[in-house]
């Protein structure tokens, strides 16, 4: 029995160990993917946008990281459209390029957009039209919810869902039934991906979150048009779910 149990344990051990080293390899995958020319670009952009009213809205937060990254991704972006206009470049604006990509991908290694106000945020500043107390429940994972849904249903390319899905923190979104889309976002993605136990890790999350906030998920679902007309029941809402 002793024996039997050893095994049992020893097993358990080893897959949990294979677990860890295979999420972990995803992850390097994942990190990859965002490396391409395209996805640096964008990233670049998004940082460049959330930070320039920066000092504005909050004078804690350091530029010196965003100027910089500012500065490289206006530069790359005005050699892009160049190109598309067919305009030649020599071999020095091409060294040019690849220099200045490099340095683009090195500052954003350690850079987090997500340190400076949303999109939505710098739009309310901009006009002035809404007060941001209102929105105090919208935030960046929000937010990189909503692109990520919005790229799936695009032509863009595939790394921009797949960045905004890899920033999506579903433990920061408030509202139970939001964060549980967020953990099937991000699974589905995966799945997509084939980084299936990375995928594998968000269902299991999933199914927690559902078993922990199952009344107040089921709840406000119950309220919707759809299933009030359908009149299901509670146990059909998760059955479903």
């Amino acid at each position: 029995m002793k024996k039997l149990l050893f095994i049992t344990l020893a097993f358990s051990v080893l897959f949990a160990c294979k677990k860890e080293d295979m999420l972990e390899k995803e992850r390097k995958e994942m990190q990859k993917e965002l490396e391409g020319t395209e996805t640096l670009i964008y990233r670049g952009l998004k940082v460049t946008l959330r930070s320039l009213p920066a000092s504005m809205l909050d004078s804690n937060v350091k530029t010196e990281e965003a100027t910089k990254i500012q500065a490289l991704t206006l530069s790359l972006l005005s050699k892009a459209l160049g190109a598309a206009q067919q305009k030649e470049l020599g071999i020095t604006d091409y060294i040019g390029v690849f220099s200045e990509m490099g340095s683009l991908k090195e500052t954003l290694k350690d850079a987090d957009e997500d340190k400076y106000p949303t999109i939505l945020e710098i739009f309310f500043s901009a006009s002035n039209a809404v007060d941001k107390k209102d929105f105090a429940w919208y935030n960046s994972s929000l937010e990189h919810l909503i692109l990520a849904m919005a790229w799936a249903g695009s032509s863009a390319p595939r790394s921009f869902r797949v960045y905004e899905t890899t920033k999506i923190e579903p433990a920061k979104i408030s509202d139970p039934s939001t964060r549980l889309f967020a953990h099937m976002v991000r699974g589905a993605t995966f799945h997509l991906e084939k980084w299936n136990y990375s995928s594998e890790d968000e269902l299991s999350q999933y199914l927690d979150l559902l078993e922990k906030e199952r009344k107040s998920i089921t709840g406000f679902l119950l309220q919707q048009e759809l299933y009030k007309t359908e009149k299901k029941t509670e146990e059909q809402v998760v059955a479903e779910l």
